[in-house]
């Protein structure tokens, strides 16, 4: 699929912010064995990726979008959730590419000083954590050679709607 260079508008971050807390509810219905200890601590949802980047820039282009679903750790009930779940959008403008939800839960080692404060809890995941996924959100490029920056864009809660939360250099990685 083609990317599409239509501009992301606050709207269209609206639509997304909506299909996600429909996937948040829909997950629970899924996995039920998660919701007495997730379902009332999603923490942050981002937009990260390509299309944040193209959010703030306009000259990436979107193919996909990757939506980002955190949640208060629990140490009863690890969050094994490997896979993205992916659904088509009605993004028409963007011919209605996919939608990525990718959860997980954030250690409480990044929550304890900053209970109330999504950002700060964010923006010190993404600057101290190791993992993987937070490398693959801030510095890593996999195979993508025109890509220079990584972007996280704040959807939920409100306080961090259309902030940017990360925005630096990637490292290329092939």
């Amino acid at each position: 699929m083609p990317r599409s260079f239509e501009p992301i508008t606050e709207q269209d971050l609206n639509e997304l912010l909506k299909l996600a807390l429909e996937e948040h509810e829909a997950f629970f219905k899924r996995k039920p064995e998660y919701e007495s200890f997730y379902k009332n601590n999603l923490l942050a949802i981002v937009l990260g990726q390509g299309a944040a980047l193209h959010y703030l820039n306009g000259k990436y282009g979107v193919n996909d979008f990757d939506v980002y679903l955190f949640y208060r750790d629990n140490p009863e009930k690890k969050m094994s959730i490997r896979r993205p779940k992916h659904i088509k959008s009605h993004l028409d403008k963007f011919d209605n590419p996919k939608v990525d939800f990718i959860r997980k839960a954030i250690n409480t080692k990044y929550i304890v000083s900053n209970e109330d404060n999504p950002q700060k809890i964010i923006e010190k995941l993404l600057n101290e954590s190791k993992k993987p996924f937070v490398k693959y959100l801030t510095i890593w490029a996999k195979k993508e050679k025109n890509r220079t920056r990584n972007v996280v864009i704040g959807l939920y809660p409100k306080p961090i709607f259309k902030m940017v939360l990360w925005d630096g250099e990637v490292q290329k990685i092939f």
